[in-house]
């Protein structure tokens, strides 16, 4: 965990040696694979069907790409395979090792439990939109994480809170926002990763009351907004999104793996520093330790 002083504002060569070194890891990889990256967004741009300039007044900007129709026709044509009407969405079998009727039993209820984990994460509505995304860039990365949410209601005169959902879930996630160790041919096999995520206010101040995050840093990190890479902005703007800050409202952190080791570093402020790729320039943000000293 990094240790820093969440109250002080700290300067570019004044971050301690964990932050500098997932800044620097970060930021190395978008430029190390800028080329890479700059073709991720031709490809999404294709796959939208969006018309070129090359297209006079006197055509239909209406058409649809080869690269959409390939993409379609592999993620239906799995995911048909997968969730199919017989197997009512479940995919696998279980069975037991040495063929007991006890080890059958235990088969059986392991077979369900997933069974009902799958449908209580919708994992068939979640699967088509990740298959997608697949043989577009060859490769997507997912985050299976463990989710526990509350809810509160009215048990009478008493107003209680218990879970509302206790189950791992499917989360994947934009390539665009992944960085990794790439000496290494298998991915699993990398020494770290990192995930810019971006955080609604709801999520950031609930782990701030539960005392995970340190709340000074939450606070001062909400007032930035998202801190989006020239990529993402690019793919949202494809999408037909607009790049909005919405100040006040929400934050990005980077997420970082190193071994067994999990850093959460907040994005708190940018500047921009030429790098000479084709999208523009960079991102390159100043961090500070977004977990409690508790």
């Amino acid at each position: 965990m990094i240790d820093e002083n969440a109250d002080a504002e700290r300067e570019d060569g004044d971050l301690d040696a964990d932050s500098a070194e997932i800044l620097e890891k970060i930021s190395g990889f978008e430029t190390d694979h800028a080329s890479q990256l700059v073709d991720m967004n031709k490809f999404y741009k294709q796959y939208r069907s969006m018309p070129t300039k090359r297209r006079g007044d006197n055509q239909s900007n209406t058409f649809i790409s080869e690269m959409f129709v390939e993409t379609e026709a592999l993620a239906t044509a799995v995911h048909e395979m997968v969730c199919t009407e017989t197997n009512g969405g479940v995919f696998f079998d279980m069975t037991g090792e040495d063929g007991s009727a006890d080890d059958r039993v235990s088969a059986m209820v392991s077979k369900a439990a997933i069974a009902k984990q799958l449908s209580l994460i919708d994992f068939e509505s979640l699967l088509l939109p990740y298959l997608r995304m697949v043989p577009l860039y060859g490769t997507y990365p997912v985050a299976v994480n463990w989710r526990l949410a509350y809810k509160s209601y009215w048990d009478g005169m008493t107003r209680t809170r218990r879970p509302a959902f206790d189950s791992w879930d499917f989360e994947p996630f934009p390539l665009i926002n992944f960085a990794f160790d790439d000496s290494q041919a298998r991915i699993d096999r990398r020494s770290w990763g990192a995930e810019t995520k971006h955080v609604n206010v709801s999520e950031a101040k609930s782990m701030a009351r539960s005392g995970v995050w340190d709340k000074n840093v939450v606070s001062s990190a909400l007032k930035q907004g998202f801190k989006r890479n020239v990529y993402e902005i690019e793919q949202r703007q494809l999408a037909g999104y607009s790049d909005v800050q919405h100040r006040q409202r929400e934050q990005t952190r980077h997420q970082f793996r190193r071994d067994d080791c999990l850093f959460n570093l907040e994005v708190h402020r940018t500047s921009q520093r030429s790098c000479g790729h084709p999208a523009g320039s960079l991102n390159y943000c100043e961090g500070r330790s977004v977990y409690s000293d508790q």
